[in-house]
């Protein structure tokens, strides 16, 4: 169900922005805005879970770099092993 609000901002380069990506997405402000609120709450929920697994020290910046990449939307790298030689039989 969606629930209608009213903002306001005081920043007009926001809503600028916010114009110009739904218009390039072909998408509404209500849209763009309900991502970002989502973005948002992940994020969040990243952190808590950060720090009840030991905090952001705990993860290697690499590591680290990649949770922040997944979850802002970047494609998960997959890591392949590598392939031993085959030898053929004699």
């Amino acid at each position: 169900m969606a629930a209608k609000i009213s903002i306001s901002f005081t920043d007009a380069t926001l809503v600028t922005w916010a114009q110009e990506k739904a218009e390039r997405e072909g998408k509404t402000l209500s849209a763009i805005f309900s991502e970002m609120a989502e973005h948002q709450r992940r994020r969040e929920a990243m952190e808590r879970y950060l720090d009840w697994a030991g905090g952001p020290t705990a993860l290697t910046p690499e590591t680290r770099e990649r949770v922040r990449a997944e979850l802002e939307g970047a494609p998960r790298r997959v890591k392949r092993g590598r392939r031993g030689t085959r030898k053929s039989a004699r």
